[in-house]
């Protein structure tokens, strides 16, 4: 099947039955019976026509919405509500013989509004509602949309970032924390009181990536420190506990062998993101680093409907990418599909989802997308304005005003890098102590000689690729290239963002700002 790479590593340096809406993730049946429907058309053609002179069997409908009746089978993957909780059976027959008017005509001229609630004093009780529990997803996103606020891009105009791979290096750090520094931290990101909800909800985030989405998501973390300085046991244990025992911990010598270190913590990153990331370290890190924190992302999805693609004979549509008045030359993949689908004039946002193959344990459920997201008019100044849009904008709600919708998606094969050191955009939200290149007290629980601890960088980086294919698929087949029905065609030929979605745990893995990508030359080979 079809589908996209993507990695990054993050280092600190320590110095109804009608298909009228859709709902994420538990909808996707919806999107294949309209798949397969056309998919069985597909066939007869190719059996009573064959590939040259084709019967042509088109849709019975005149116009694009008219499919939309199409009636489906009721199958969902909705999860079902539990009973409600009944009352102690004593306390629901003495509620049952309370007579509420009388209580209201003996009661009810003691308070302007009626009976009320009362404390021990006999004053009124002010209602009060409990705060909101707290969502690790709900931090992931605000952070992303915190990032995209500070303006984190590199000169070319791309972003490329994964917000959970930050938030874990940030996490880990968390751990080794106190006083000031843990405060801002905890502030900056909206995190609790108690932070052990915080880990405990990370934990399972990363365990459910892994096992649960149906695409390949792995995670890694090292922490490489000087030979003889002193990281605490109690710091490890906790490292260990919330985020892997597999974690390695791993001593260096940054102070007489710098560029063996150099080599150790770069096969290190290229080992955990299938070698997309080689050189993270192109310098040897300055010879007063005491610890060096790494978080690596990898990410290899596979296309649940794949971009067409035959070589020799098809290999792409050559066209031409405006980045704001400059062209480059691209390779447009090109599939025709139902997608779940949503444009907004007055919003100026038009939308679409792209599935990616799904867990064989959850047939109907597609559980990881790639959103592709671009202003309905052209330029640089619609699309700045859609982003300043962005932060404030309910994604919840669009998710539920996409319908599904034939169209062609043409989308660039390409590739982006991005590199940056964060200090400076985190600083921006708030977190300023924990980079501030100080030793200081609040370092403690993490090491005994706080006073030589210095951190002063954040470095991330990410590699995304998009093919037809992805390269883990080896067998040759044709893309999804129906002649059904009437269609629309989605050209992602100008500047676009894209991120990618763990619908099960609503977490962004990725976000990206398209203004500048790499074109990706196709292989000889069916192979990508």
């Amino acid at each position: 099947m079809g589908g996209l790479r993507v990695a990054v590593a993050l280092i600190l340096f320590f110095s109804s039955n009608k298909v009228d809406s859709f709902t994420f993730p538990g909808d996707w049946h919806k999107i294949r019976q309209l798949m397969d429907k056309r998919e069985q058309k597909e066939e007869l053609q190719v059996r009573f026509g064959g590939e040259e002179t084709k019967v042509r069997f088109f849709d019975e409908y005149d116009d694009f919405n008219a499919y939309k009746e199409i009636e489906l089978s009721t199958t969902t993957t909705t999860t079902t509500q539990p009973p409600p909780i009944e009352l102690d059976p004593i306390m629901a027959a003495m509620m049952k013989t309370v007579n509420f008017t009388e209580l209201e005509i003996r009661f009810g001229h003691l308070d302007e509004n009626g009976l009320s609630m009362r404390n021990a004093f006999g004053e009124p009780l002010e209602e009060t509602h409990p705060p909101d529990a707290y969502k690790a997803s709900d931090s992931i996103w605000n952070f992303t949309m915190s990032m995209v606020k500070v303006g984190l891009k590199d000169q070319t105009g791309n972003s490329l970032f994964s917000p959970v791979s930050i938030l874990t290096t940030i996490n880990m750090l968390l751990l080794g924390t106190k006083g000031d520094t843990k405060d801002e931290i905890m502030q900056a990101l909206g995190y609790p009181r108690y932070s052990a909800q915080v880990h405990a909800q990370f934990q399972q985030i990363i365990d459910s990536m892994n096992k649960d989405i149906g695409v390949t998501v792995s995670t890694s973390n090292a922490l490489f420190t000087q030979v003889d300085f002193p990281i605490r046991e109690s710091y490890k244990k906790e490292l260990r506990r919330h985020y892997g025992e597999e974690i390695q911990i791993v001593p260096m010598d940054f102070t007489s062998r710098p560029r063996t270190t150099l080599r150790r913590m770069n096969g290190f990153v290229a080992i955990n993101t299938n070698n997309m990331i080689q050189n993270m370290f192109t310098v040897p890190v300055h010879q007063e680093t005491k610890v060096v924190v790494s978080n690596c992302l990898y990410f290899n999805g596979t296309w649940e409907y794949e971009f067409l693609f035959d070589p020799p004979y098809f290999v792409g549509i050559p066209g031409t990418f405006d980045s704001f008045g400059v062209q480059k030359d691209i390779t447009l993949m090109t599939s025709t599909l139902d997608i779940p689908y949503h444009k907004d004039e007055e919003l100026g946002l038009e939308m679409l989802s792209l599935p990616y193959e799904h867990d064989v344990r959850n047939e109907e459920i597609s559980e990881a997308h790639m959103f592709l997201m671009m202003p309905t008019k052209t330029g640089k100044e619609a699309f700045e304005e859609l982003e300043k849009k962005f932060l404030t904008l309910n994604f919840e709600d669009i998710f539920q005003k996409m319908e599904p919708a034939y169209a062609e998606i043409q989308l660039p094969r390409m590739k982006m890098e991005f590199q940056s050191n964060l200090k400076k955009v985190l600083e921006d939200i708030g977190i300023n102590k924990l980079f501030s290149g100080k030793p200081s007290r609040d370092f403690e629980p993490l090491t005994s000689a706080w006073d030589q601890f210095k951190l002063d960088t954040l470095q991330h980086k990410a590699v995304l690729k998009i093919t037809e294919k992805g390269t883990e698929a080896a067998a040759a087949t044709a893309g999804v290239q129906f002649y059904l029905g009437p269609m629309f065609t989605v050209a992602f030929d100008r500047p676009f963002f894209l991120f990618i979605y763990d619908a099960l745990n609503k977490v962004v893995i990725f976000w990206a700002r398209v203004v500048e990508p790499q074109n990706l030359m196709a292989p000889l080979s069916s192979e990508l």
